[in-house]
Parts: structure tokens; C-alpha cells; sequence
């Protein structure tokens, strides 16, 4: 989790996955359905969830 600098009220969460499937699994699990839940009203701008990217560094192989 970051803390924008600009806006100390704006929070960016980054999770990495193993792989595709770990990342459906995760977005139908009961913890991250309550979250979504929970957090509805807190919100404010989703554009950028679910963003798929690709691993530069480190390699995949480093990701214990």
C-alpha cells in the first residue's frame, strides 16, 4: 500500500499474483468480497482496477 504524496487521503494498493488463475481465485474470495463491500462508499475513482501488466523486474523466478 502507497500513500500518494499529493492527496494524503488517496491510497494505491499494488498485489502481485503467481498467475492468471490466482488472480481470479483471489477476485471471488469471501475476504476480498467483504472488502469490496465494506469499501464501496470509499471508492472514489476505480479506473485503473484490474489493470493487467506484465513483470519486468524482478524475474518471475525471483517472486518467492
Amino acid at each position: 500500500m502507497l500513500q500518494d504524496s499529493g492527496d494524503p487521503n488517496r491510497i494505491w494498493v499494488y498485489e502481485v499474483y503467481k498467475d492468471e488463475d490466482a488472480f481470479e481465485a483471489h477476485m471471488v474470495a469471501p475476504h476480498y468480497l467483504k472488502m469490496q463491500e465494506l469499501t464501496q462508499g470509499m471508492r472514489a475513482d476505480e479506473t485503473s482496477r484490474g489493470t493487467r501488466v506484465t513483470n519486468i523486474w524482478p524475474p518471475d523466478s525471483e517472486w518467492k
